[in-house]
């Protein structure tokens, strides 16, 4: 049957819907680090205003499992070496994150967790540019876009946590 359907299909054509796939994915995955980068800190906040702290604890450690999980997918795919480099300066910048995360919470170590999100957050961003480009299908820019948004909507959430608790938050 498939090889029916694709009958008199350009394999070159099947092999850019095929790149067009796995960089979408690349890019949709690197972009789920920003959001998540502003999860992690979220849930360190709601846990320090007491806002059902269980759930907080696992919101936290699902968003930074996940975090591993697409940093480790990440590096099995073929990328250019600016692209590699900006993947391992994200890597770095997420294990600095959850340095910040698993010390003891209070509002010191809160800010400094926020400040370690952010950069996360600016690895992260700059790895999902330099995975689009690598890519180079108009689709990965909607894409981009789109991971964008979630992170702004994570984003709103922790500014109200950290707001509540009086924390300063870029």
């Amino acid at each position: 049957f498939v090889q029916a359907y694709y009958r008199g299909v350009d394999e070159s054509d099947l092999r850019a819907v095929v790149d067009a796939a796995i960089w979408s994915e690349a890019v949709n995955r690197a972009g789920q680090l920003r959001w998540l980068s502003q999860r992690c800190v979220a849930a360190a906040a709601q846990r320090l205003a007491r806002i059902d702290p269980p759930v907080a604890r696992r919101m936290r450690n699902e968003a930074l499992k996940r975090a591993r999980e697409i940093l480790d997918g990440l590096v099995r795919l073929p990328l250019p070496d600016a692209t590699r480099q900006s993947l391992a300066d994200t890597d770095h910048a997420w294990r600095a994150l959850k340095s910040c995360l698993d010390q003891r919470l209070d509002l010191g170590s809160l800010s400094l967790a926020d400040a370690s999100a952010d950069l996360a957050l600016e690895r992260a961003e700059a790895l999902t540019g330099s995975l689009q480009a690598a890519g180079s299908s108009p689709i990965l820019r909607v894409v981009n876009l789109c991971g964008r948004q979630r992170m702004r909507a994570q984003r709103v959430v922790k500014l109200g946590l950290m707001n509540r608790l009086g924390v300063a938050s870029p």
